[in-house]
């Protein structure tokens, strides 16, 4: 079992530091309009009103921010995954556990890294970073399969970066653009490769885009990578097998994904 939780616990780290080195891609240019068009459009003024004595509007009350554990999901009979703040909820095959900062620390042998060096070692990933996927993720999260004798693990990852209001308007800041970036950004270190096109598609009833993944040279994808949108998150999910003949079953439940 701590063989399995290692490779996952690997993966989990390379999709870490290549989640913060795509947000460095962005700032090296590769899509512009997602961080300059705010800046370089002009401002419209606002329309001037003939109504002098019209009463002052009241802010409306700020929304409830989501706790940790909404943030973090859980999972109830071992293969339904919920999390509140996506309004997601995955139904898996098999049994599954989230792979806890502990268990990730341990396997990625990180065991005696305080929180000081945490924060320190994230800090230098977004040094200077400034666009919409900045900084650590809100939403963190490594799911994996339970190993039982000789059945192989499977994965998913996903990581949601809240938006600002202003990332949130698709015909200004497309799905594609993101998607164009944070799915293959994904990849860099992994040894592994696209094995079709971008592909737009509904996931949950939602707009989003799907890529899958194979290694070099192989005619199987072992991994499938999901940009999706849900309550202001920008997420990026990734279902990953060790055998590519599993990589079926894990793509079907993930796309019966279900969004409230």
């Amino acid at each position: 079992m701590k063989n399995a939780l290692s490779k996952a616990a690997f993966r989990v780290q390379v999709f870490r530091l290549l989640t913060f080195l795509l947000v460095f891609f962005l700032l090296g240019g590769c899509a512009p309009e997602l961080l300059h068009a705010q800046i370089d459009a002009p401002v419209p003024s606002p329309a001037k009103k003939s109504t002098p004595t019209s009463a002052p509007t009241s802010r409306p009350p700020s929304a409830p921010q989501p706790s940790t554990s909404d943030l973090k999901g859980s999972l109830s009979g071992a293969n339904v995954y919920t999390n509140p703040a996506l309004g997601m909820t995955l139904q898996l095959t098999g049994e599954w556990q989230i792979m806890d900062e502990e268990t990730k620390r341990a396997a990625e042998g990180r065991d005696d890294e305080d929180a000081a060096a945490k924060q320190e070692r994230e800090a230098k990933r977004r040094l200077e970073c400034t666009g919409p996927l900045c900084g650590t993720p809100e939403i963190d999260v490594a799911l994996v399969t339970q190993p039982k004798g000789p059945v192989a693990v499977s994965s998913i990852f996903m990581v949601g970066f809240k938006l600002t209001p202003q990332y949130l308007d698709r015909e200004r800041y497309p799905l594609k653009s993101f998607a164009d970036i944070m799915i293959p950004g994904s990849l860099g270190g992994t040894g592994l490769e696209p094995a079709d096109s971008l592909a737009a598609i509904q996931l949950g009833e939602r707009p989003a885009y799907r890529s899958l993944v194979r290694e070099p040279g192989a005619e199987m994808p072992k991994e499938v990578g999901y940009v999706v949108e849900s309550n202001g998150y920008m997420v990026l999910l990734v279902g990953s097998v060790a055998n590519a003949v599993d990589l079926a079953k894990l793509q079907a439940a993930i796309e019966n994904v279900k969004f409230q």
